[in-house]
């Protein structure tokens, strides 16, 4: 799945469940951090 630029963060707190994964979604968003978000669209 990839987020669009625009309101990435937004995008991210919706589809979230609003637990911890928010903040790393935030940092894949920002291409902090390829291999947790490969973790998160297997878990």
């Amino acid at each position: 799945m990839k987020a669009t630029l625009t309101g990435s963060a937004d995008i991210a707190e919706k589809e979230t469940d609003g637990s911890i994964k928010v903040e790393i979604y935030r940092d894949v968003l920002l291409g902090k951090d390829n291999i947790i978000f490969e973790g998160l669209k297997n878990s």
